[in-house]
This record gives structure tokens, sequence and C-alpha cells, in this order.
């Protein structure tokens, strides 16, 4: 416990730090403070359990957008079903602003880890995109869940945590057998950019769908 408190620690303190380094976005649109941005990064609300995103996608809930934080290579190796690979550093990019601009989408950041999805999540707030999300524990946590679950001792389990392994279970098949290889345990938080982060207009609403 003390060690997953402390990972939490310094990924809220560097969020909070590239947060300050990032310029203030120059429209009309209240802007996200730092200090709201820190406030946001200690809230159980920012995340997508993977039990969450695993039923969403059995039930093709039209709503969840997957973003692949990652190299395309990484990406390309495996990903979740149906996401898009946008690179944290083409985050900001003309053809990821489109996506990020769909705020009938809850975007869902996800990495190995948790790190450069938080650092995804704190640029994507900063220039006010909403609906955006971190999935919890990110691949790790899916491989770990999802693809291979834990059998619960069925004489002490109760019944929310069988109840809970029977979805799991039920996903993994409906997922395919678990990756070969487990992805990293471990995701070091990437220290922020030296150079000055791009921070681009948000696009009007349009209509259409």
């Amino acid at each position: 416990m003390k060690t997953t408190y402390t990972v939490l620690i310094i990924i809220a303190f560097t969020g909070a730090v590239i947060a300050a380094l990032l310029p203030v976005k120059n429209n009309s649109l209240r802007e996200l403070s730092p200090e709201q941005l820190n406030a946001e990064l200690n809230l159980n609300s920012r995340f997508f359990s993977t039990d969450k995103v695993a039923d969403l996608l059995i039930n093709k809930d039209p709503s969840l957008m997957l973003i692949d934080v990652r190299s395309q290579t990484a990406y390309k190796n495996f990903h979740l079903p149906n996401a898009i690979n946008i690179p944290l550093e083409n985050l900001l990019d003309s053809n990821s602003i489109e996506m990020l601009n769909m705020d009938f989408k809850n975007k869902v950041f996800y990495s190995n880890g948790t790190a450069d999805a938080t650092t995804a999540f704190v640029i994507a707030r900063r220039n006010n995109y909403e609906n955006v999300f971190i999935l919890e524990g990110g691949l790790n946590r899916w491989y770990e869940t999802i693809l291979n679950p834990p059998q619960p001792d069925e004489a002490q389990a109760n019944r929310a945590e069988l109840d809970l392994f029977s979805f799991r279970l039920a996903a993994s098949k409906h997922f395919g057998s678990p990756v070969p290889v487990k992805v990293d345990v471990n995701e070091t938080p990437e220290k922020p950019a030296k150079k000055k982060i791009q921070v681009v207009k948000k696009d009007a609403p349009s209509g259409g769908c």
C-alpha cells in the first residue's frame, strides 16, 4: 500500500509540474488552473476501471473512445479492441485534435501503466478538453484482471467477488487468450519536456454527427 501511495504522489506531482509549465490557452473559455488540475488528479472519477471498459467494449457502447498513447510499435504489437493510437508526443497535432474535440465521446487514455496516460490527461484537461479519463492500471491491470483473472477462493469469497470473477472469466473468453508476454509492470513517469508544449485553441462545437 505504501508503494502504491508513493507512486500516486509522484504521478500527481509530475502532473502538477506539467500543468504549471503549460501556457494558458487564448480563448474565451474559463481556463483550468494548475490548482484545479492538481485537484482533479486526486479524484477517482478520472479513472475508468478495466471492468468498466471491458463491459463497454462487449456491449459496443458508441460513447467509448480508447486512446493508446504508446508508440506505434507498441500499439501494433498489442492494443485494446477498437483503440486508436495517438503517441503522447503527438497529442496536440492537428489530426489528434479532431479526436479530442469529440465531447460526446468518453476519451480514455491508456498506456502500460498509468504515468503516460496521466500526462495525456493533464495536457488534455489543461487545454480544456472535456470527457477525458485514464484507464486505471493501464494494460498491466487489463492483463491481470481481464485477460488472466485470478480465481477467488470459493469458500471465502462473497457473492460480489464471485460475480465479478464470472464477468471477468466471460470477458477473457470474449477478448481471446492472454497475450504471450505481459507488458512492463513498471512505467516511469516522464519528466516534463523542456520544450514548450503547444496549446491549441479548441474548436467550437459544430453540428452534424
